[in-house]
């Protein structure tokens, strides 16, 4: 996998209207993100996600899913902590392990 591969998928998301393609203004800080998730899941221990349910977790966890089913054939590990009495980003969490695809504990 390498930024040749995410520059394609970029360009035929836009064109079904989803991200934007690499020229404009969001291109760079997106490919600048996924090299990240992509560099950060070289490890030869297994890696556990953190998904709190907001935006920031949601988007690393969805990349490395991303990543880990094209590479690995297999989905990342997602965790996360909330409390008992309003565990709202509880929920949140599952819904998005659950849209992802992620194996949530």
């Amino acid at each position: 996998m390498s930024l040749k591969d995410v520059r394609i998928t970029l360009r035929e998301r836009q064109t079904t209207g989803g991200l934007l393609p690499v020229d404009s203004q969001f291109g760079e800080p997106f490919i600048n993100l996924y090299d990240g998730v992509l560099k950060r899941l070289q490890s030869d221990a297994e890696i556990g996600y953190l998904l709190s349910g907001g935006l920031d977790s949601s988007l690393v966890c969805a990349m490395a899913q991303s990543i880990s089913m094209k590479k690995n054939k297999k989905p990342i590990r997602t965790f996360s902590i909330g409390m008992t009495d309003d565990a709202i980003d509880s929920r949140y969490a599952a819904d998005v392990a659950k849209f992802i695809g992620s194996d949530q504990d």
